[in-house]
């Protein structure tokens, strides 16, 4: 989705009747969105088998595809469920407009349209699409952290249970077997315990070292 900058978006006219294309394609290129135009949902699905728009505003009664068919045409493929629908209809009723919800519109726009009106709902739906993108850019990248923790986790248990394998071995040695030790015994063991306690001191060091390089250069990216 496009998302920098208001003269970026783009914005998908689906409607039957020149005037209303007329009337929104003046109100949009005042805003400096770029417009597209489709007459049917037919024509609507081929556009966006092209370009994904921004938002998409929708009439309900068209001929051949309704808007609510279209709508539900457009859900259903991934990669266009996440572009905002807004309805542009006559009809005002309440069963309408929960068919047009359920559907995945996310609002509706009585006619006669009113400019003002028109402005306020793409604008306000643009910066909620704008805020959801932000949401999912931060969701990724705790994920991606969560992932870095786990592999570093698991780098942490690999690397440091070896040595400390070593280090329960000589101590259960000297415990079981201490009055058969001979002091040549004893160094050896002491020598083992020594020497696996600093591989685990220099492993432990060299995964924090890791760790603080990775959490600024996290910073540095946000």
């Amino acid at each position: 989705m496009n998302i920098n900058s208001e003269a970026q978006e783009t914005i998908l006219i689906v409607d039957d009747t020149p005037d209303n294309i007329s009337l929104l394609n003046h109100i949009l290129e005042q805003h400096q969105y770029r417009v597209l135009v489709a007459e049917n949902g037919e024509t609507a699905l081929r556009r966006l088998e092209i370009v994904r728009p921004d938002i998409i505003l929708m009439d309900v009664m068209m001929p051949g595809m309704s808007g609510i068919e279209t709508t539900m045409r457009i859900k259903q493929n991934p990669e266009w469920a996440s572009i905002p629908v807004i309805f542009l209809s006559a009809l005002d009723d309440i069963e309408s407009k929960l068919s047009g919800f359920e559907s995945g519109g996310v609002d509706f726009i009585t006619k006669p349209l009113v400019t003002k009106e028109v402005e306020a709902r793409i604008r306000t739906h643009l910066e909620i699409a704008r805020l959801q993108a932000k949401l999912q850019e931060r969701i990724q990248e705790k994920d991606a952290l969560i992932g870095q923790l786990e592999r570093f986790a698991h780098t942490v248990a690999h690397d440091i249970r070896n040595p400390i394998a070593g280090i329960l071995g000589a101590m259960e040695t000297f415990r079981t077997l201490s009055a058969e030790l001979t002091d040549s015994d004893r160094d050896e063991l002491i020598n083992i315990v020594v020497l696996s306690a600093n591989q685990c001191e220099a492993t432990i060091k060299s995964l924090l070292a890791d760790a603080e390089e990775r959490l600024l250069e996290g910073r540095k990216a946000n």
